[in-house]
């Protein structure tokens, strides 16, 4: 989430999606993807981690499972007029952007606990 925003914020032209969210490019969604497998790749090599179909599987569910909350917890926003849910994080869209990410990640992160 953090990388597909700055490389978004950076490198954006190509907005999609603009009826969830406007500010979401697909250069942004590119740069999360590959910074995150990036960083998957030298955690790997950090703890001497195998990288294997479980790994690769692990890592792309999370990074697109990371991707679809971020855009149902826009769409929940939207339909709710929560645009900017608090003020306590200025510049961003408020208290849940801190978890979107997160949340349907954890979902799909405890399914893969004991398989790596």
């Amino acid at each position: 989430d953090i990388f597909s925003y700055l490389i978004g914020s950076l490198f954006g032209k190509t907005n999609f999606l603009k009826w969830v969210s406007p500010n979401k490019t697909l250069e942004g969604l590119i740069g999360g993807i590959l910074f995150t497998i990036l960083i998957s790749y030298i955690y790997s090599y950090l703890f001497q981690l195998n990288i294997d179909f479980y790994f690769l599987t692990f890592v792309l569910t999370i990074i697109l499972s990371a991707f679809l909350g971020d855009l149902f917890e826009s769409v929940f926003k939207r339909l709710n007029n929560l645009k900017n849910s608090s003020n306590f994080v200025p510049g961003h869209g408020g208290f849940f952007d801190r978890f979107d990410s997160f949340i349907l990640s954890i979902i799909f992160y405890s399914n893969f606990n004991g398989i790596i």
